[in-house]
């Protein structure tokens, strides 16, 4: 399990940002095993089947474990957890590009969470009746005010592209959108050295981010620290 914990981490982090809740595993893992039961068939023995069920249950019991710090890092207040409404303040064009940046503010007023860079912040939306959800990183320092990300255009067929294309197509400036608090594992490894970046397309402006964290954090550790 020790060798899976990087990609299990970053799972539970989709997990929390989705609002993955200990009674949905129960229902997940009732219609896994089933399909699993009815793919395999006769091949599927009590013996067989009895440790696909604990191999779930061991994998279950890491992703609540670890979803229960996540969840408790938001504070005790249950109506801070989920998908709230923010307003879309400011809508800005990078780079003349087919990259837009949408700056979202709390409507109730109330706190904001922190985040580090290469964290995102999680969008629900509803289209046709079905919900969609896509996952944006942040592209400003934390101000404590609002968040801003960047949109971009896709060909609908994963769950970013299907909300990214929603917002920009029918949600403009004044427009409500259901934003869960800031969730990732991804970021600046501490104690580092050195740090190499490589990104392409809507990704440099995240990178960006990251590099200007870096600069102030050295900066902060005095002369002898090399930037």
């Amino acid at each position: 399990m020790d060798t899976l914990m990087p990609q299990m981490k970053r799972i539970s982090s989709k997990h929390r940002a989705l609002m993955v809740k200990p009674e949905h595993y129960p229902v997940v893992g009732k219609y896994l095993i089933q399909a699993i039961r009815e793919h395999l068939g006769s091949r599927a023995t009590p013996e067989l089947m009895e440790a696909w069920q604990a191999a779930y249950n061991a994998v279950v019991g890491v992703f609540m474990k670890l979803e229960k710090e996540m969840y408790s890092q938001l504070g005790d207040n249950e109506n801070e957890k989920g998908f709230l409404p923010y307003t879309i303040v400011e809508e800005d064009h990078i780079a003349s590009g087919p990259i837009v940046a949408l700056t979202l503010v709390r409507q109730d007023g109330g706190k904001l969470f922190s985040y580090r860079p290469g964290q995102y912040i999680s969008i629900r939306m509803e289209k046709d009746g079905v919900l969609h959800h896509g996952h944006y990183s942040m592209v400003e320092p934390f101000n404590g005010k609002n968040y801003t990300v960047a949109f971009k255009k896709g060909d609908n067929v994963d769950q970013n592209s299907i909300v990214s294309n929603e917002i920009l197509s029918s949600r403009k400036v004044g427009s409500t959108v259901l934003v869960s608090p800031p969730a990732g594992t991804f970021g600046l490894v501490e104690g580092a050295k050195n740090h190499l970046f490589i990104s392409g397309g809507i990704a440099t402006d995240i990178n960006q981010y990251s590099i200007n964290e870096r600069i102030l954090m050295l900066m902060d550790l005095g002369n002898n620290a090399e930037i």
